[in-house]
């Protein structure tokens, strides 16, 4: 096998590895490697190009993780939400190929 070959596999168990989803127990609730936090469920709205990730209460999310996630949706989103249990913790918004976040208050 020559190196490049090697590397793509390394590569390839990598992504792999980054996009596992672990499930707890109950069901309800999934650890995902990628955006580093457990969730409680998703959504994204493809007309707004906004996602939105429900996280228990008192946790966060790894948002470079977070914006890989939801550029694999759609390359283009515009706006990530994060809640934190019932209340909306963070948005994340794009202006051409910067993001900033900022807490909600």
């Amino acid at each position: 096998m020559t190196t490049k070959a090697r590397e793509a596999l390394d590569d390839a168990d990598l992504f792999r590895k980054r996009n596992r989803v672990i499930r707890v127990e109950d069901g309800q609730v999934v650890y995902h490697c990628l955006l580093m936090t457990t969730v409680r469920r998703m959504s994204y709205d493809f007309e707004r190009r906004v996602g939105a990730l429900y996280l228990p209460e008192g946790v966060c999310t790894d948002m470079g993780g977070a914006i890989q996630f939801f550029k694999r949706i759609d390359p283009e989103v515009e706006q990530i939400q994060t809640y934190a249990g019932p209340e909306r913790d963070t948005i994340s918004t794009r202006t051409g190929k910067q993001w900033e976040a900022r807490e909600v208050a």
